[in-house]
């Protein structure tokens, strides 16, 4: 699967633009994060405590923990049994509701050669369900198991996706999440 991910992930940086996907950031303003990569590994406790999608889904989660690793090792990180950091991640997808506010309008026209006219009014509310995904990554430094930075995102998402949306999501997520990882003060 790593190798499949990676034209995929090379096609999605360049798509960065044409995202779908909200990110976020939050980090410890204390820690001074190094100049360059560093170590990292899985923090498996967490991992298992995780009561998200990720837990109940192992093809999905596979996706997320496979991408994160290919988006890490991409920026120089190397996975280690010493890591300075610990990474872990949260799935969960929730339904939500998008309305519109009431609109109205006025609208007037006029028939052939004038002769016909009309006046229009509508109003009315839209209402939309749809499904939201959201991925936070968390990484903890290994020494103290201290959070040190949070990022999170959220795109639009069908559960009965095929398995390449599913895994074109999972891409998309990861990377634009840690695009942002390690943070620039």
């Amino acid at each position: 699967m790593g190798k499949l991910l990676s034209p995929l992930l090379i096609l999605l940086l360049f798509c960065g633009a044409c995202s779908t996907v909200r990110v976020s950031q939050d980090y410890n303003s204390e820690y001074v994060f190094p100049a360059g990569p560093a170590s990292y590994n899985w923090n498996n406790q967490l991992q298992q405590d995780n009561s998200g999608l990720l837990a109940k889904d192992e093809l999905l989660a596979k996706r997320f923990v496979d991408t994160i690793e290919i988006v890490l090792e991409n920026k120089g990180f190397t996975q280690s049994t010493q890591p300075l950091y610990l990474v872990s991640c949260i799935y969960n997808i929730t339904n939500k509701l998008e309305s519109d506010p009431l609109t109205t309008g006025f609208n007037f026209g006029y028939g052939r050669h004038g002769r016909y006219g009309g006046v229009g009014v509508n109003s009315g509310t839209y209402i939309r369900q749809y499904q939201e995904a959201k991925l936070d990554i968390n990484i903890h430094l290994s020494a103290s198991g201290q959070l040190i930075w949070r990022g999170t995102g959220t795109q639009e998402v069908f559960t009965h996706s095929p398995p390449a949306e599913k895994t074109n999501n999972a891409v998309e997520l990861v990377t634009s999440i840690l695009a942002q990882f390690p943070p620039v003060k």
